[in-house]
């Protein structure tokens, strides 16, 4: 078992930061943590790794703690494995009146849909995050835009905590870790996060079962999808952007839900031509942002980069955000979305060229 003494990793972020934390935490009457709506494997991962820190420390013995995400978890079918799954609560059930409230890898508080007024409304709000272009909209901020998952900045506050790693709250941190990494082979993945890794390990991250997820089986169904989708991958040569549009139609015809298209997108990437890969799927036009507008149709996109091009940037332009080679932003067409991409994509373009000009 990993000792709380244990360098766990490295943080740009001041200490002084993660004692106050801890100092909020154990002085809270009610705790809730929370992450963003559809959580993926580092939101859900950090949150849940969180859980059983508080756990352990005591602190549930305590005070209640209420764990919730707002989007139903079978869209993310994969992450079922993961222990404390069982104790989330509906949104509708979560608390009004926290003492204290956490957010994990929830870049905006709009990304925590119907959970953010009853976030934002407890008297101490802590945001454990990543994203560069996270405002900070906490009491507490415990931002790492370096940091290559969110999981990274938890396993800090774990270790300012003081408690040992365990199985379930080391598999947990590590399914977080290996999902932002993309399996340690993103770029944003540094040393510190394969010595965070092999810690976990040795404190009983299951390893197996986390790579058996994100390697999930899939039904002939979606290589079907999949051969009728890539037939219609686009490329503009002149911005360098790879785009696929897929529909809701696209998905029902084959039995698939929503999350099903992510697989395109990293096909998408591989394209050799293209300087970013965009995959734009139909679905609820403000669902994801918490605007209630769920009678609208339109757009969520997904954009990638091998790492030249920022793409949190330009989403950030179109009122999305993300990391540097993956972010996303929601539109209400894609032919909308194809227009702005490539004109932004055109404008980069110039301004590189400009500056290599100069220097």
């Amino acid at each position: 078992m990993a000792k709380s003494s244990d360098p766990l990793t490295h943080s740009t972020l001041d200490p002084g930061l993660f004692a106050e934390a801890v100092q909020i935490i154990r002085g809270a009457k009610s705790i809730g943590l929370a992450c963003h709506v559809n959580p993926d494997g580092d939101a859900l991962g950090s949150m849940l790794g969180m859980y059983w820190a508080l756990m352990a420390d005591g602190i549930g013995e305590r005070v209640p703690i209420h764990l919730s995400f707002p989007a139903p978890l079978v869209a993310n079918g994969g992450l079922r494995y993961l222990p404390g799954l069982d104790v989330c609560e509906l949104p509708g059930d979560f608390p009004k009146n926290l003492d204290v409230a956490m957010t994990f890898d929830a870049a905006s508080p709009d990304r925590l849909a119907e959970l953010e007024p009853r976030i934002l409304a407890a008297q101490q709000v802590i945001v454990v995050d990543h994203h560069v272009t996270n405002p900070g909209f906490g009491t507490l901020n415990l931002i790492d835009p370096k940091a290559a998952a969110t999981g990274v900045v938890v396993a800090r506050l774990i270790e300012a905590l003081g408690v040992d790693f365990a199985p379930d709250m080391a598999t947990c941190v590590y399914t977080a870790l290996v999902h932002d990494t993309g399996s340690f082979q993103y770029p944003n993945t540094t040393a510190h996060d394969f010595d965070l890794a092999g810690k976990l390990v040795r404190a009983g991250a299951d390893m197996a079962m986390v790579a058996k997820n994100m390697q999930r089986e899939m039904p002939l169904s979606y290589i079907e999808f999949c051969a009728e989708k890539l037939a219609d991958v686009k490329l503009d040569e002149e911005s360098g952007l790879v785009s696929l549009f897929v529909t809701k139609d696209d998905l029902t015809r084959h039995g698939l839900d929503f999350e099903a298209a992510e697989g395109l997108l990293y096909m998408l990437r591989r394209v050799k031509e293209a300087r970013v890969a965009c995959l734009i799927k139909e679905r609820e036009y403000g669902h994801e942002s918490g605007q209630h507008h769920a009678h609208k149709k339109g757009v969520k996109v997904s954009l990638r980069s091998r790492g030249d091009i920022d793409v949190a940037a330009i989403a950030g332009q179109l009122g999305g955000g993300g990391h540097k080679a993956a972010a996303g932003f929601s539109a209400k067409s894609a032919d909308e979305v194809l227009s702005a991409l490539k004109s932004l994509l055109g404008a980069a373009e110039s301004s590189d060229e400009t500056q290599e000009g100069t220097s």
